[in-house]
């Protein structure tokens, strides 16, 4: 699944960044996998036994872009955000958002990747401890109203089965660490202007590049 690259970097001013996306560039490719099966095998027919299969990586499209921001704890510490659709080719991001959609009922919509990343205060400014944020909640709101939401955790069926893809959708149940970076899925509609990320211990402004290297990075 594609990545989309990234010149923004939001650690330049605090140390080294930790290496974070280990985890999501595994996770993604399952994703696809899976939402390629789940389409087959509840998508309409075709003909000659033919499958739908995810369109091939392409090239980065000019006309996606990405969100970014930065805003300081009241306990001290820097929490920085980016927001990008999960895929910044359009015909990848109109396969998952209908396979999701699907799968997991969401309505209409379309996934997309939010990174966090928490910082300590820099070096000459006390060096506060900063303690773990819930992602529990994580959204994003726009002039309009809500735009993007986390996915419920999902709900065992009655023989203790959970749904694979909604496992991977779900928000991690652990809190963000100082030092740590991690990305999450959200759903919904493309945001506006004027965008914030809420359901934070404050909220984070995002500023529009319309570059669609501004949000992710290919260097790992």
């Amino acid at each position: 699944m594609d990545d989309p690259g990234s010149r923004y970097d939001p650690s330049a001013a605090g140390g080294a960044r930790p290496p974070a996306h280990g985890a999501l560039l595994l996770v993604i490719p399952l994703l696809t996998v899976m939402l390629g099966a789940l389409w087959a095998r509840h998508g309409k027919s075709y003909p000659a036994g033919r499958r739908p299969t995810p369109p091939p990586a392409a090239a980065a499209s000019s006309g996606v872009g990405g969100w970014a921001g930065t805003a300081t704890l009241p306990g001290g510490g820097r929490l920085v955000a980016r927001l990008a659709p999960l895929h910044a080719d359009p015909a990848r991001q109109a396969f998952d958002a209908a396979a999701l959609a699907r799968e997991l009922g969401l309505g209409e919509g379309a996934p997309w990747r939010l990174v966090l990343a928490l910082h300590p205060d820099p070096a000459g400014t006390g060096g506060r401890t900063v303690t773990g944020v819930s992602l529990a909640d994580v959204r994003i709101a726009d002039d309009e109203g809500p735009a993007l939401r986390s996915l419920a955790a999902p709900v065992p069926s009655p023989s203790g089965v959970v749904d694979p893809v909604a496992a991977v959708m779900a928000p991690p149940t652990e809190p963000l660490e100082s030092g740590r970076e991690v990305s999450l899925f959200l759903w919904g509609r493309p945001p506006g202007t004027t965008v914030h990320a809420l359901g934070l211990p404050v909220e984070v402004g995002l500023v529009r590049n319309p570059a669609p290297e501004a949000v992710g990075s290919t260097e790992r």
